[in-house]
């Protein structure tokens, strides 16, 4: 879960050094692999 005061999700800071908006309704197994660190995952769309 993603806790922010924005309303509907969240601003986070990528890697890369990007900001992306996250909303509250991001599938689960695409929010866990966007936080896996070396995981190797490929997420589309990030």
């Amino acid at each position: 879960e993603i806790d922010s005061f924005h309303p509907g999700g969240a601003q986070v800071l990528m890697a890369d050094g990007s900001t992306r908006f996250i909303a509250d309704t991001i599938d689960p197994n695409v929010l866990q692999s966007l936080l896996t660190r070396s995981g190797g995952e490929q997420v589309m769309g990030f």
